[in-house]
């Protein structure tokens, strides 16, 4: 199946030269969420939402499929829209963000239903977990949704320098725009 970005390519002086180069390889193997979670009897209550997301459960769908490894098990419109969904810990974490949405996200977690804490957004990237503990909680969150995991960093730094593809004068393809 082609997808929008099978081809990747330079543009210069009005052409254009791609090549299909495979995906970035699986750096580290998926970890799904239920591995990185910290012991319940260690988790604060400021991250459980259990009485508040029953009640919206009342009002969502289930939806109990896996979109791109991300376990979902509610959504307030079955699944038309990430609106209020609440995660399950079987499949890999959804796309963690920097923005106040994170207070939004409810993973259901044994019998409870909460957020993920700041310890597990660090081991979701690959930092230790006293990484950024100088910070707030609030604000660790927006800096583990803003950073660059230490694991891409190195598969790159180990490519600078490095042939990774070859560019042949055959690929080129002369642009040509719809006006």
């Amino acid at each position: 199946m082609k997808r929008k970005n099978d081809n990747w390519g330079i543009a210069y002086k009005n052409q254009m030269f791609t090549q299909n180069i495979s995906s970035l390889p699986n750096i580290k193997p998926r970890k799904r969420l239920q591995d990185i979670l910290q012991d319940e009897s260690m988790v604060d209550t400021q991250f459980d939402f259990t009485a508040d997301t029953l009640e919206r459960i009342k009002q969502s769908k289930p939806v109990n499929r896996y979109c791109n490894g991300v376990e979902i098990l509610y959504n307030q419109d079955g699944g038309a829209r990430l609106g209020y969904t609440i995660f399950g810990t079987n499949g890999i974490a959804s796309t963690l963000t920097a923005s106040t949405s994170r207070h939004y996200e409810r993973y259901q977690v044994g019998d409870k239903f909460r957020r993920l804490t700041n310890i597990e957004y660090a081991r979701l990237m690959g930092f230790p977990d006293d990484w950024c503990q100088v910070a707030k909680i609030y604000d660790q969150y927006g800096l583990f949704g803003n950073a660059i995991v230490p694991a891409c960093v190195e598969w790159v730094c180990k490519r600078i320098g490095q042939i990774n593809f070859a560019l042949t004068k055959s690929g080129w393809q002369q642009l040509t725009l719809a006006i």
